[in-house]
């Protein structure tokens, strides 16, 4: 089974980067690390959320209901504890909400779903893995934040070349990566866009299968309907059959945000379709060295990307509404 195809400047209509060097001081409700301060380019269209029909209503508001009676929660940790604390952090209502869409308003099944994401959330801890705990791998240049797309997503860009490095960490990045990517969405934002690069891709970047598959279980059960869009360049041939299977795990409405594209170019050229007239990719062709895609990139986290520092922020917002 395939994905849709979509033509080129869909791809960079939907995904033109930032250089943001405005610095604007927010106000945010918890202080986490420091991150770039990225902001949509003007005009922003904040993307809309559907208004739910009175049956899925109903089944969010009792959703809601049920983990404000504390009969999910108490069940997993001591009340008081902070990891019960953290369990009643991540269950806002918007996150509630994003669980049932993606298991098509089920409320058990989203009650299951829920209780397994924070078991994981607390044993794997995304949101105390630091930039120095993937610095190593974060330097092969394969993952990164590079701006924000024309509805304020953060634009995730994944280069499948080069050195690959400790799949698990390599893992451990992803994730980060992505819990960084929340953090930074505006208020309205719930989703990012994500760029998989294969363009000069070997066997040897491939990662193992039982990664791919953790990587994908992550994603589709613990960042539930976090994908807004996402795009894989120029794909080999033999990751059709990995698409073969993986497109089994997924749902349509899934499958309906996943896109093919085959590039003549090997750099991925925005042109008049972006609001800068920069590069999306910026570096896609040099395999031999590391630079900073953007100035509004996540590598300002690293040592090796430490440079022009009066472009970032020294806080991060992260909007308790949206996680």
């Amino acid at each position: 089974m395939s994905a849709p195809d979509i033509s080129d400047s869909t791809l960079l209509n939907h995904c033109s980067a930032l250089d943001t060097t405005e610095q604007k001081k927010p106000k945010f409700l918890h202080q986490i690390q420091s991150l770039p301060q990225l902001e949509p380019t003007a005009p922003f269209q904040l993307p809309t959320v559907p208004e739910l029909s009175s049956h899925n209503a109903a089944i969010l508001v009792e959703l809601r209901a049920f983990i404000d009676s504390d009969q999910l929660i108490p069940d997993l940790f001591e009340v008081g504890s902070p990891s019960y604390q953290r369990a009643v952090d991540y269950c806002t209502t918007p996150c509630l909400r994003r669980h049932l869409t993606s298991l098509k308003w089920n409320l058990a099944h989203a009650k299951q779903c829920i209780r397994e994401t924070l078991v994981w959330r607390e044993e794997y801890r995304p949101d105390l893995i630091t930039a120095k705990d993937v610095e190593s791998e974060a330097a092969n240049g394969n993952t990164y934040i590079n701006g924000m797309d024309k509805e304020g997503r953060p634009i995730i860009y994944v280069r499948k070349r080069g050195a690959l490095g400790d799949p698990e960490k390599n893992v451990r990045l992803a994730v980060y990566t992505m819990e960084c990517a929340i953090r930074l969405m505006p208020p309205g934002v719930e989703k990012m866009s994500m760029i998989f690069d294969f363009t000069h891709y070997a066997k040897a970047n491939s990662p193992p299968i039982h990664i791919t598959r953790m990587m994908l279980k992550f994603i589709i059960s613990h960042y539930p309907e976090r994908m807004g869009v996402a795009f894989f360049v120029n794909t080999p041939w033999v990751f059709g059959m990995l698409w073969n299977v993986i497109s089994h795990f997924l749902d349509p409405a899934t499958k309906s945000k996943i896109y093919f594209i085959k590039l003549d170019q090997e750099r991925l050229n925005a042109g008049e379709n972006t609001h800068n007239n920069q590069d999306i990719s910026n570096g896609l062709s040099n395999t031999s060295t590391v630079s900073l895609p953007t100035p509004a990139s996540s590598w300002s986290l690293f040592s090796f990307g430490m440079t022009n520092q009066s472009k970032y922020s020294s806080s991060i917002i992260i909007h308790q509404d949206l996680i």
